[in-house]
Formats: C-alpha cells, sequence, structure tokens
C-alpha cells in the first residue's frame, strides 16, 4: 500500500507515525504536479513546493526510515525534484511516470532527457514507468513512446527502473494484457535479468515485498 501524505500538514508528523504502524504500507505518496500552462493538470498549492523549508522538514520524519517517499510532478519540476534527491541521500525517492514529459517536441525530448540525466546521479531515486495514456494521450503507440522509455531505462538503469499499470486509468487507453505486452515489446532486446528487474525485482526492493 502506497498511503497519501502531505508533508505540509499540521499533523503530518502524527500520520506518518500512524502509516508507520500498518505494516502494508511500504510508501508515501504526495501529488505535487505543477503545469505550467494547464490549470486543470495543477495538483499543488503552488508550482515550487518542494523548495519550501516545510515541506522539506515534513519530509524529513520518513528519513532513514522502511517508508519509500513518491512524489508525482511534470517535468518542467524536475530540477526541484533532483535538489530534493541530492539533499535526501539517504531518503529512497520514487518519480512516477517517468518525470511526466509535458513537451513531446523533439526540444522538449532534450531538454527532459538532461534534466532526466542529472537525477539519474541521486542513486535514492527510482523511476516508475507508467501512465502512458496521461502523457501521450489514449491512442499512444509502442514507437511513440519507445524512445523516452528507453531513455530512462538508459540513465537510471533496469535495477532503478520498474514497470506500473496505473490501474484503472489506463484502462481507458488498453486491457493490462495489452499494456504489458506493450512495454515487454519495448524491452524485447534486454537481458532476462534486466527485464526482471523492470518488471518484479526493482519494484519488490523498493516496496520490501
Amino acid at each position: 500500500m502506497i498511503a497519501c501524505t502531505d508533508f505540509c500538514a499540521p499533523d503530518i508528523e502524527r500520520m506518518i507515525e500512524l502509516y508507520r504502524s500498518v505494516n502494508r504500507i511500504r510508501a508515501v505518496r504526495q501529488h505535487l504536479a505543477w503545469h505550467p500552462t494547464r490549470e486543470l493538470l495543477r495538483f499543488a498549492q503552488a508550482p515550487d513546493v518542494l523548495t519550501d523549508a516545510a515541506w522539506r522538514r515534513g519530509l524529513t520524519l520518513v528519513r532513514n526510515d522502511d517508508l519509500a517517499c513518491e512524489i508525482e510532478i511534470v517535468a518542467t519540476q524536475l530540477a526541484d525534484f533532483t535538489d530534493v534527491a541530492r539533499s535526501f541521500p539517504d531518503q529512497r525517492l520514487i518519480l512516477p511516470l517517468m518525470g511526466w514529459p509535458i513537451d513531446l517536441t523533439e526540444q522538449g525530448f532534450s531538454t527532459w532527457r538532461n534534466a532526466m540525466s542529472a537525477l539519474a546521479h541521486c542513486e535514492n531515486v527510482v523511476v516508475k514507468i507508467f501512465g502512458a495514456e496521461c502523457i501521450f494521450g489514449l491512442n499512444w503507440r509502442v514507437a511513440q513512446i519507445r524512445p523516452w522509455v528507453l531513455t530512462a531505462i538508459d540513465l537510471f538503469t533496469p535495477g532503478r527502473c520498474m514497470f506500473a499499470s496505473h490501474m484503472p486509468i489506463a484502462a481507458l487507453s488498453r486491457s493490462i494484457q495489452d499494456l504489458f505486452n506493450a512495454y515487454g515489446k519495448i524491452v524485447e532486446d534486454f537481458t532476462s535479468s534486466e527485464r526482471r528487474s523492470l518488471f518484479h525485482d526493482t519494484a519488490a526492493t523498493t516496496y520490501r515485498l
């Protein structure tokens, strides 16, 4: 289980203690995505919450703890997320949606790749690959997502990447079997050990399964 949290909440310490007491809870999650132009894709109170001192004090409550921390952002927030990762090197951090690219142009890909490359130096960060329907639309194609997925895996290695389903939302686009067949096609040339990491081992380690 991944429990929702708000590291700025006044009762955050009590909530973390509560989550810690539930064995099935293996991570906490906060949605801080802030799209620069689309108001419907702004889930935080401000675009720079990751730099807020109060928010970071809340994050210290899960440092050196068994709880991993999953923070959802969009690509324009990757620099702030990288600073968090560098500032909290002993905290396991999970980055959903490959950092949620929002500019799918050639220049956007280059900018995202550079930001992800900087983040990849933070060994406490694991990338969660899912939500293609959120990034590329409901009719996404394997050829369309392949360069983004392969770049993320190349930068972070299979040992720090994991495939996920994003069900039930992903079902608006395709079945879970079709989804994982698509993932499989993208990494069909990987070794069996690398595929096992992407489909199982990284998640098992990250969430202590």
